[in-house]
């Protein structure tokens, strides 16, 4: 059951990662979270091609998570490390984006909280 719910969370939390690539290559429009080329609570204006490429990495970061999912339920020898190291990337994009994506932080520090708890368990 645990493998189910970790995989689950790794899956939805890549996806969401999409609205990074949506915002930042001006996709799409939502109202909560504007387009802007500043980061760090709007303090450091990384410029158009900054934020393209941020937006890049927020995809980067979607794949690496959703696959982390998709390996972990297929119970492959890599999944942990992706889904460490995408939970890293994501935490340090959350905090470039820290005004818009705080809710973010938390998702990632329960992603950590599992895989640290899960490993130890020997539950995966």
């Amino acid at each position: 059951m645990f493998t189910y719910i970790l995989a689950g969370l790794l899956i939805f939390h890549g996806l969401v990662h999409i609205l990074g690539l949506l915002i930042f290559f001006e996709i799409t429009e939502i109202e909560t979270l504007p387009y802007s080329t500043k980061v760090l609570g709007e303090r450091v204006d990384i410029g158009y091609i900054g934020i393209r490429l941020l937006g890049i990495i927020w995809l980067l970061i979607l794949i690496a998570m959703v696959a982390a999912g998709i390996g972990l339920l297929l119970g492959t020898s890599w999944w942990y490390s992706f889904a460490l190291w995408s939970t890293v990337a994501s935490t340090v994009v959350t905090i470039l984006g820290w005004s818009d994506t705080k809710f973010g932080l938390l998702i990632n520090v329960l992603v950590f909280i599992l895989l640290f708890l899960g490993n130890s368990q020997g539950w995966y």
